[in-house]
């Protein structure tokens, strides 16, 4: 994952909280933060953020980790999966 992917995805977790951070591995989580922008403005990462301004690296990544270690029920991970999938094959 490129640098950029993971400066938002570091910001993107420093504003859901420890709620969702918690739920990914330490390593993944470090990994990230190890291979991030070493000199970013956060506020700028964040207003595109909260703007909906994400990378399609960034989104991927996201949703990955969404699924197998932010969503507990097994029916909404099925339920995500599927649009995933579709998303997929529609952007293709």
């Amino acid at each position: 994952m490129n640098s950029v992917a993971c400066t938002e995805l570091f910001e993107l977790f420093q504003i859901l909280g420890n709620e969702y951070k918690n739920k990914i591995p330490t390593k993944i989580l470090e990994r990230i933060e190890q291979n991030k922008l070493v000199d970013y403005d956060p506020m700028v990462i964040r207003r595109k953020l909260w703007n909906g301004q994400i990378s399609k690296e960034a989104l991927s990544a996201y949703s990955t980790l969404n699924l197998q270690y932010i969503i507990e029920d097994e029916f909404e991970k099925k339920m995500l999966s599927e649009i995933y999938k579709y998303n997929n094959k529609k952007s293709n």
